[in-house]
C-alpha cells in the first residue's frame, strides 16, 4: 500500500512538472531582418543598394581593404547579383565601382557615404538624413522634412517636398528647395541656390553665388564674394 502511494506521488510530481514546462513561453528566436539588397551592374560600374519597405534604414557605405562595403544598422544586407556577402554586410572590389546608388525608400532613413565614389542618393518618403562623399553627388529628398548634405565635390541637391535643410559644403553646388520652407547653405565654392516655393532662407557663404528665392517670402545672404540675389526680401 505504501509502495502504491509513493508511485502515485511520483506520477503527480511528474504531471505537475510537465504542465509547468508546457506553460512556460518558448524562448524568442533572434530575428535577422533583411534591410535591403545590394546589386552590381558590371557594364556601368554602378553599385546599388535598394532598401526594403517598412524599415528605418541606417546605411553606411565605406571603403575598407580596397573594397566598398555596404552596411545597414537596421538589419542584414542581402548580397544580390554581383555583390559579395561579408557577414551581415555586402561588398564589391573598389576598382570595379564607378558610382553608388542608394534607394532608401520609405521610413526615416540615414545614409552616409564615405567611399570616394560618386553617390546618387534617393530618400523617398519619411524624414531622411542623406550625406554624400567628397565627389560630385546627386542627392534628393522626398515629401517630408529632410537633411541633405553634399560632400567636397560639385553636388546637385533637391529638397522636393517638406521643410528641408540643405548643405552643399565645398565645391560648386546646385541646391533646389522645392515646396516647403527650406534652409539652404552653399558652403565654399560658386553655388547656385534656388528656393522655389515656400518661405526659404538662402546662404551662399564663400564664393560667387547665384541666389534665387522664388515664390514666397525669402531671405538671401550671399556671404563673401560677388553674389547675385533675385526674388529675395
Amino acid at each position: 500500500m505504501a509502495r502504491k502511494s509513493i508511485i502515485g506521488a511520483l506520477l503527480s510530481v511528474a504531471a505537475l512538472t510537465l504542465a509547468g514546462t508546457q506553460a512556460l513561453p518558448a524562448a524568442a528566436a533572434t530575428a535577422f531582418v533583411d534591410a535591403g539588397t545590394c546589386t552590381f551592374n558590371a557594364a556601368s560600374g554602378e553599385l546599388r543598394y535598394t532598401a526594403a519597405d517598412g524599415i528605418d534604414n541606417e546605411v553606411t557605405i565605406e571603403l575598407e581593404n580596397n573594397n566598398v562595403f555596404i552596411r545597414d544598422g537596421a538589419g542584414d544586407v542581402v548580397a544580390g547579383a554581383g555583390c559579395i556577402a561579408a557577414g551581415n554586410d555586402a561588398r564589391r572590389p573598389a576598382g570595379t565601382v564607378t558610382r553608388i546608388h542608394v534607394a532608401a525608400g520609405d521610413g526615416d532613413d540615414s545614409v552616409r557615404v564615405t567611399a570616394l565614389k560618386r553617390a546618387v542618393l534617393r530618400g523617398g518618403d519619411g524624414e531622411d538624413d542623406l550625406r554624400g562623399a567628397g565627389v560630385a553627388d546627386d542627392i534628393r529628398g522626398g515629401a517630408d522634412n529632410d537633411d541633405l548634405r553634399g560632400g567636397g565635390g560639385n553636388d546637385t541637391v533637391f529638397g522636393n517636398g517638406g521643410d528641408d535643410d540643405m548643405f552643399g559644403n565645398a565645391g560648386n553646388d546646385e541646391l533646389n528647395g522645392g515646396a516647403g520652407n527650406d534652409n539652404m547653405s552653399g558652403g565654399a565654392g560658386n553655388d547656385e541656390l534656388n528656393g522655389n516655393a515656400g518661405d526659404d532662407e538662402l546662404n551662399g557663404n564663400a564664393g560667387t553665388d547665384d541666389l534665387s528665392g522664388g515664390a514666397g517670402t525669402d531671405s538671401c545672404n550671399g556671404g563673401a564674394g560677388t553674389d547675385t540675389e533675385t526674388n529675395c526680401e
